[in-house]
């Protein structure tokens, strides 16, 4: 009944070792998801700017002129001191008329300021060719204040695509790189973006035009390593349309081996400045996921150790158990051999003893039988 009592009693101690420890591991997971949380920074408030343009894309006709309706503003309605914006196009299809500064034929400047909350610039480009262009944002600068000293951080700067439609007579039928059709080529498509081993160093280039009374003039084909441009012009009464090749030449294998850069590091101690800057760059809402996400896996481990701890307790509960029954079931048995034993040797004692005893008593009983009485 004691061992009984005393192996109850170590299942209770056991049983309430483990609770403690469940808890210490819930408490120890909470400690991390509030620390976890803690790094969170309160949600950006502060304004932002932003450049767009008055259309998601321009159709112009080809030779002809087009407005641009260029946006710049901030999402919450905090004044503009001063900004300043730089565009580029390609100047072989489009060309400036008028609106902000050309600084070179390609590149357009537009600035302002003044304490409004939005400006808008109106440009006017004239379109050269059919087919696609873009026109992009080089860089973009928004400021609280006139003098340029306190930096509105810019929340999107779009480019735009101009389309100007492309006559059947300036179209190509077939367009082929080394004798094999360019790889999704469409008639009305002029942009590609193609890829080429280091060994095709100038590939041949084969056109052929949907009109046979159209002309067609193709750019140098020579390639250097990294992209390159070749233009495919389709001409037809004075109209023009170019098919863009962007042909990407793959390095040399040796050339693809890049050095660790010693600025990669903080110092040499090993942190990763591009984690710490990527960290800077993400969102509230990336930082949040991310951080669920490691809590979320922190949360999963916890439970998987305690799993892993308890799976363990039962197992070694079974073999003390186990061990426990044989070692008593075994005690038992001997106690009744031992008993039996016991009994039986008991018992073959007496009956020697008794036979001794009725050996003596009948050599008492025995006559003696002396000479003398022979004699007589």
């Amino acid at each position: 009944m004691k061992t009984k009592n005393k192996i109850q009693g170590q299942k209770e101690n056991r049983r309430t070792r483990c609770r403690e420890k469940n808890r210490g591991l819930s408490l120890l997971t909470l400690l991390l998801a509030i620390g976890m949380l803690w790094m969170i920074p309160p949600a950006d408030t502060e304004a932002a700017g932003s450049l767009t343009y008055g259309s998601a894309e321009y159709t112009p006709q080809v030779n002809g002129e087009f407005p641009v309706g260029v946006y710049v503003a901030t999402n919450d309605g905090e004044t503009i001191g001063n900004y300043r914006a730089v565009l580029t196009y390609d100047p072989e299809k489009l060309e400036y008329v008028s609106g902000g500064t050309l600084l070179e034929p390609g590149r357009i400047e537009i600035s302002g300021g003044g304490g409004q909350t939005s400006y808008r610039t109106m440009l006017a480009l004239r379109t050269l060719v059919m087919g696609n262009s873009m026109i992009h944002v080089e860089s973009l600068e928004v400021y609280a204040d006139e003098e340029g000293t306190q930096p509105i951080e810019i929340s999107g700067a779009v480019d735009v695509a101009v389309r100007v439609p492309v006559a059947p007579q300036n179209q190509l039928s077939a367009l082929l790189m080394d004798g094999q059709p360019v790889e999704g080529f469409s008639p009305e498509t002029s942009e590609y973006h193609l890829t080429v081993p280091y060994e095709t160093a100038e590939p041949s280039i084969t056109a052929t035009a949907a009109d046979a009374s159209a002309r067609i003039s193709i750019s140098d084909t020579a390639l250097t390593a990294g992209e390159n441009h070749i233009a495919v012009e389709v001409s037809y009464q004075g109209q023009r349309m170019v098919y863009d090749l962007y042909v990407t030449r793959e390095a040399e294998a040796a050339e693809t081996v890049a050095d660790v850069s010693p600025g990669d590091t903080d110092n040499g101690t090993g942190t990763d400045t591009g984690t710490h800057h990527m960290w800077q760059e993400m969102s509230g809402l990336q930082k949040f996921l991310l951080v669920i996400g490691i809590v979320a896996a922190v949360g999963l481990a916890a439970m998987l150790i305690m799993v892993l701890q308890e799976m363990a307790r039962r197992k070694k509960r079974r073999r003390l158990k186990e061990q426990w029954e044989k070692r008593n079931h075994l005690g038992s048995t001997l106690k009744k051999e031992e008993t039996g034993a016991g009994v039986e040797n008991g018992q073959i004692a007496s009956a020697a003893e008794e036979k001794r005893a009725g050996s003596s008593e009948r050599d008492q009983e025995k006559p003696v039988i002396s000479v003398k009485d022979v004699a007589e």
